[in-house]
């Protein structure tokens, strides 16, 4: 007697929607790792180039300093004098030649606390000689101290606003430091120049969301698409089954 073959279909025991959602977080959370590195990473690059060209800068001003006239300017009254406004030259020079310097000036160690000689400022922003620099940056006091180049990690605060600086030492013929250069670029300058990468980094991460998305949504729609052929399957199957008892049972 003939017996019809049973076809057994697989059930898809899964939510589509789900499984959609779920792939999709999981894309998502890939390209903001993959995004963020690369953030990360160029960022870092970029500040680095803009500390480099800092310290580059201010080693050539450096360069242009003269020393033995620095270090005759040792009094308050000299603030007006011939002697200081020459010292100074180099420095005001630098200041008008690059809009980005926000500020140029040099410091010395006397009698272990920190104070300015020269000053490109002008006005009430101008620290006159032997003046006190209450609040130093770290990067400042290592460079005095330990008399090596230093450069602001990130921009920090003082009395006269938020920047990035370089510190340089300079020396006189006999190789003794007499004092170090500052440099000042704003915290907003430091941070236009970063904005292109950030910018770039916003976009991408809009980007991954919307392909995470649409990723997402093509995944649900193949899986639920998956699932009603399954289901028309088992149907079609059952229907055959049904139809080929019928058949035998009617030929008996």
């Amino acid at each position: 007697m003939y017996k019809p073959e049973k076809h057994s279909v697989k059930n898809y025991n899964f939510s589509p929607y789900i499984e959609g959602i779920s792939i999709g977080l999981v894309a998502l959370f890939s390209l903001q790792i993959v995004t963020h590195f690369l953030y990360y990473h160029a960022r870092s690059a970029q500040s680095g180039e803009i500390k480099e060209g800092l310290l580059r800068t201010a080693r050539i001003l450096a360069e242009s300093i003269d020393v033995e006239k620095h270090k005759l300017i040792n009094d308050k009254d000299l603030q007006e004098s011939k002697l200081y406004q020459e010292a100074l030259l180099p420095l005001k020079r630098a200041e008008i030649s690059d809009p980005d310097i926000e500020y140029v000036y040099t410091n010395i160690l006397e009698d272990e606390k920190i104070c300015f000689i020269l000053d490109a400022a002008e006005g009430e922003d101008q620290s006159l000689i032997l003046d006190e620099y209450d609040q130093p940056s770290p990067d400042l006091v290592e460079a005095l101290n330990k008399q090596i180049e230093t450069v602001s990690q990130e921009p920090y605060e003082d009395e006269w606003g938020h920047h990035m600086s370089v510190f340089v030492p300079f020396y006189d013929d006999s190789e003794k430091m007499v004092g170090t250069l500052g440099m000042d670029i704003s915290a907003r300058e430091y941070r236009q120049r970063l904005a292109p990468i950030k910018l770039a980094y916003q976009r991408a991460s809009v980007a991954s969301f919307v392909v995470s998305f649409f990723f997402g949504l093509a995944v649900s729609f193949l899986r639920n698409f998956a699932k009603q052929m399954n289901h028309s399957r088992q149907e079609i199957s059952k229907d055959f089954q049904q139809f080929s008892q019928e058949v035998i049972n009617k030929n008996g």
